[in-house]
């Protein structure tokens, strides 16, 4: 998954093909060996270092904040430091049924560029669940590195590959799937919605008349 985040979409030898720009994130899909359902990738640039986007990505909590189809996300068992096992269960448009997740997930700095990735498991606390289609993820992560021209920004990078199973032919989810490469620009957002409201508190607190002392 790491390498699939650090290779260079621009190169043709890479197997990425580019497929838009949309909200400041190039969107890019690349077949896979394994399946017929496509890679996506997201790249967007991001105002906050890389210690801060890999702990942003560790709160489950801002994770559901950044997916608008996330119903649930939870731990269901912690392996170490940064090394977890979650459940997710998604929305999905009627009529297709909802799908959940069990995913091993890990995040690691190494050299500066920090990592957050994933796949799927079977766990014995997460049992199949009525109501929902338990999709299978071959690869999911963010990789996030220092911007080489700008230290003030950092370059976010999504990667994911996902069998929904089920009765979707994988025509019909190729499709949506570049949808999911704006994830990033989500993150993106709310990391420049919190440095507004810190620059706008700090402004307030500097207008402040000063009280003359007695």
């Amino acid at each position: 998954i790491s390498t699939l985040c650090a290779s260079d979409p621009t190169l043709e030898s890479n197997g990425w093909k580019f497929v838009k720009q949309t909200d400041g994130v190039n969107v890019y899909t690349k077949e896979a060996t394994n399946s017929p359902f496509l890679i996506i990738r997201g790249e967007t640039t991001v105002t906050a270092s890389v210690e801060d986007i890999l702990n942003f990505l560790n709160d489950r909590g801002n994770l559901r904040a950044c997916d608008p189809m996330m119903m649930e996300l939870k731990e269901i068992e912690a392996v170490g430091d940064g090394h977890h096992i979650v459940y997710s269960q998604i929305k999905t448009p009627w009529p297709v049924a909802n799908r959940d997740f069990v995913m091993e997930s890990c995040s690691r700095i190494v050299d500066g560029v920090g990592f957050s990735v994933g796949f799927s498991v079977d766990h014995k606390s997460a049992p199949q669940v009525k109501g929902f289609v338990r999709g299978h993820i071959h690869a999911s992560g963010y990789m996030c590195r220092p911007n080489n021209e700008n230290k003030d920004l950092t370059d976010l990078v999504f990667i994911a590959q996902v069998d929904p199973k089920g009765m979707l032919p994988a025509w019909f989810v190729n499709c949506a799937a570049a949808g999911q490469a704006t994830n990033v620009a989500r993150i993106r957002d709310l990391f420049l919605m919190q440095k507004h409201i810190v620059s706008a508190a700090a402004h307030t607190d500097s207008s402040e008349p000063v009280q003359a002392q007695p």
